[in-house]
């Protein structure tokens, strides 16, 4: 959070986990927009890998930095009001779950909308809100994987060798660092 940027004022609320709506919350709190991050009680799941220390790891730090977070069970009937109050103070709310688990949960646009009707509403998931596969859970770049989109064409098809520290590497043209539609550069 900061008090300088071309954001400052504005008020971000994010539910979501690991990277894509993340990302997008990590770009207004650079910006300054005041991000609070909305985690499940055990914290965001990219907390735990490669860690940096005790629920921080490298890739959360990365795309979670000028952010607060606050911990919240949605399951629990007391949530919704904790819900109800972030999209009353909010501008902005970024959410990435399933439509079922919007609806569950009361994070769904109408709910939002009826709460503050001047929030900009920003939803995501890996397979759409609507369609057979709607219902299931999953990331872009793993749905990408199982439909054959991501290719390895820096390698012309051949396997990477390993990667000691275990960092995902994309070569689809997704991430930080794409550029010309290639994608990153193998170090």
């Amino acid at each position: 959070m900061t008090d300088r940027g071309a954001l400052a004022g504005v008020r971000v609320v994010e539910f979501a986990q690991n990277a894509a709506i993340p990302h997008c919350g990590r770009l207004l709190a650079g910006m300054g927009a005041d991000v609070v991050k909305v985690e499940p009680p055990g914290g965001d799941a990219m907390r735990g890998l490669a860690g940096l220390g005790p629920m921080e790891a490298r890739g959360f730090a990365l795309i979670n930095p000028n952010k607060r977070a606050m911990a919240l069970d949605l399951q629990q009937p007391a949530a919704a009001a904790v819900v109800e109050g972030l999209f009353a103070w909010a501008d902005i709310a970024l959410v990435a779950l399933k439509q079922q688990d919007q609806e569950r949960y009361g994070l769904e646009w109408e709910r939002a909308r009826a709460v503050n009707p001047r929030l900009v509403y920003l939803s995501s998931n890996a397979l759409g809100p609507h369609g057979p596969e709607s219902h299931v859970g999953g990331y872009d770049v793993l749905e990408g994987s199982k439909r054959h989109r991501v290719r390895d064409e820096p390698l012309g098809g051949r396997s990477p060798p390993p990667d000691p520290a275990g960092r995902q590497r994309l070569r689809n043209g997704h991430g930080v660092g794409a550029r010309g539609g290639r994608g990153a550069p193998t170090p």
